[in-house]
């Protein structure tokens, strides 16, 4: 595994940030949203992710069955 650049990573980490802020406002700025709708939304989204990744996990564990 390749390792990031410090001021790379820095830079990503920033960009995620800047992301993540614009969702919060599109969740409770001017149309009214609610933090319980967003707070909803996201444990849905950490939910789903969860889900593809254990998918993810079991077809790496297959295919490394297969050459044991």
């Amino acid at each position: 595994m390749t390792m990031l650049d410090p001021a790379i990573q820095k830079t990503f980490d920033q960009q995620r940030f800047e992301r993540l802020k614009e969702v919060v406002a599109e969740y409770l700025d001017d149309e009214g949203g609610t933090t319980s709708k967003l707070l909803q939304d996201l444990q849905r989204a950490a939910l789903e992710n969860s889900q593809y990744f254990v998918g993810r996990v079991n077809e790496y564990t297959e295919l490394q069955d297969f050459f044991s």
